[in-house]
This record gives structure tokens, C-alpha cells and sequence, in this order.
């Protein structure tokens, strides 16, 4: 078990174990190097997406003595801490890194450790750089030799540094890991990931540095999704409109479009060159309370027999 001396965070549970306790009953145990408040606003970040009634448990800037991986935090690299969300369906262990290098580099680097240690990565499962990006994102999957534990690596860019997390799984593995390759997509079908369109933040949009953004959807299966929250006093069809150019210049056929004051939409299809037929949908919503604040979303999702 490693132990970085470079301490780097706290910031998930003191600014937010009353905001949790408060809006979805969850409960928070901080243990670790709790006197470090150099990043506890970072920490509110990284808690986002926590269930209701969870029982989370947050290590700061150590390993927690029930590590269930050996890993060594590279040199380069700082922890930040890790995190348990206690869901019941939840993904097991999240340890968040402080990264010096950039995304690609910064996974690169995590992984190689773990393939000089009997880990193996499967095919089709390494994510690039769609959905929205106002920063880099780059995601990895890797599996022990004896199939019982799956690590999910992602690192993203952000003015800091690049964000990293691994999260440790043993009682969600995918089939994958243990030679069970039936869930994967058919041969020449790319990841849904890989097809989600590019989105960077339009001019006159700033990207919401406190709210939670993310993306989610079956390691190697049929659909992706990607989120963000935005700022701007722009009128959102105007922000809606320069989304919809944008996946226009990729290559989506644009199906339908529309808005309100308070909703923007827009769908897609295209046919990849292995003759697979995606479509797309972005959702763009005002929030209430403020009408310079958006929630967006784009989801792709492989349509069956080009139905």
C-alpha cells in the first residue's frame, strides 16, 4: 500500500456533507489526512451523482487499509483521495489523482503498471474523445488475470491538471473479464463512445466549474451519453444552434430540430462505415431559477437491423 505525502484533497465532505445530509439523506465518514483543506471545493465536484441514503465513505489523501487493488501512485501524479458511495448496485471504489501529464499520457501510465502486473485490457475497451469537451477525457478498461476485479481508469483535463480516477470493481465485473465476450458489440460495430460527436463550448458559453458533467453507458454495448451544464446569457437557441452545426460538420444527418424558452432538441442518424446505423439525440434545458444556466445532454445509441 502507497501512501503519497503530497496531500491534496479533502474537499468532498466538509463543504458537502450538509448539503447531502440535508437535500437526499445521505450519510459521509471522512477519514484520512483530515486537517487538508487545500481542495475541499474540488471534493463537491467529484461527490456529484451520489445516490439518496448512501453511505459514503471518503479517504483523503490515502489509500483506505481496505485497498482491494495494489497500485502505486506514479510520481508524476498526486491522490487526491478516494471515495466509496455505498450504492447497493454502486461501482465499487473510486480513487481520484491529481495528474501532471495529460489524459492520453496520464492513462497510458496508470495502465502500464497494471499490464506489468497480470492485467489485460479488453479489446473495444478504451474511450476516446467525444461528447461534450471542454476539457480532454480519455477512459480505459482493464481486468485482472484471474477475471475477479475490473478497473476503469478515466482522466480529464482540467486547469489544475488531469483529473484521474480508477475505479476498482469485484462485485459488478463485466462478463468480459472472465472470457464471457457475448456482450460485446458484433464484430465491426465501434464502441458507443468512440461515436459520440465532439462538442466543444461555443463562444459566449462557459462551462459551470461546480456542477457535476459526465457521460455514461455500456462498456462496448449500443449507447453513450454525455452531459454537461453550461453558463452563458445567450438565448438558448442560439446555443442549441451551435451544438447542431458542430455535430452537422462531423458527418450526423440532421433529423429533426426544435426549441422553446425553456427546451432545445435535435436529433440525428448516420451510418458508419461498417454499414451501422447510429442516431442521436441532444437535450438542452433552462434550468427555472436561472435563466442564464442550462443542462445539456447527448446520447447516441445503435439502432438494431437499421430499424
Amino acid at each position: 500500500m502507497h501512501r503519497n505525502k503530497k496531500i491534496l484533497s479533502i474537499f468532498i465532505l466538509l463543504l458537502v456533507s450538509i448539503p447531502l445530509l440535508a437535500q437526499n439523506k445521505s450519510s459521509v465518514t471522512l477519514s484520512g489526512a483530515t486537517d487538508d483543506t487545500d481542495n475541499l471545493n474540488l471534493i463537491i465536484e467529484f461527490l456529484a451523482g451520489s445516490a439518496p441514503d448512501a453511505d459514503i465513505q471518503i479517504t483523503v489523501a490515502e489509500m483506505p487499509d481496505d485497498m482491494p487493488v495494489a497500485f502505486t501512485v506514479p510520481d508524476n501524479m498526486t491522490l487526491v483521495g478516494t471515495i466509496n458511495r455505498g450504492q447497493p448496485f454502486g461501482l465499487g471504489l473510486e480513487v481520484w489523482i491529481l495528474s501532471a501529464l495529460d489524459p492520453q499520457e496520464t492513462v497510458d501510465t496508470i495502465a502500464a503498471d497494471f499490464l506489468a502486473n497480470d492485467w489485460f485490457a479488453p479489446e473495444d475497451i478504451y474511450v476516446g474523445n467525444g461528447g461534450f469537451t471542454p476539457h480532454q477525457n480519455i477512459g480505459m478498461g482493464l481486468c485482472a488475470a484471474d477475471g475477479e476485479q475490473f478497473v476503469w481508469v478515466n482522466a480529464q483535463e482540467r486547469t489544475a491538471g488531469t483529473y484521474t480516477t480508477l475505479q476498482l470493481q469485484e462485485a459488478h465485473v463485466p462478463p468480459f473479464c472472465f472470457g464471457d465476450t457475448s456482450v460485446r458489440q458484433p464484430e465491426g460495430v465501434p464502441q458507443a463512445f468512440n461515436m459520440l460527436p465532439t462538442l466543444t463550448t461555443p463562444d459566449g458559453v462557459t462551462v459551470n466549474p461546480y456542477a457535476g458533467g459526465g457521460g455514461g453507458g455500456g462498456l462496448g454495448r449500443s449507447s453513450a451519453s454525455s452531459s454537461i451544464e453550461l453558463v452563458s446569457e445567450l438565448p438558448l437557441s442560439a446555443i442549441a444552434d451551435e451544438y447542431i452545426t458542430q455535430v452537422n460538420e462531423q458527418g450526423w444527418e440532421l433529423n429533426a430540430n426544435g426549441s422553446t424558452s425553456q427546451n432545445a432538441f435535435a436529433t440525428w442518424t448516420i451510418i458508419d462505415e461498417d454499414g451501422v446505423l447510429w442516431r442521436a439525440l441532444l437535450n438542452i434545458t433552462a434550468y427555472p431559477d436561472n435563466p442564464n444556466a442550462f443542462f445539456a445532454n447527448i446520447q447516441v445509441e445503435n439502432v438494431p437491423d437499421n430499424n
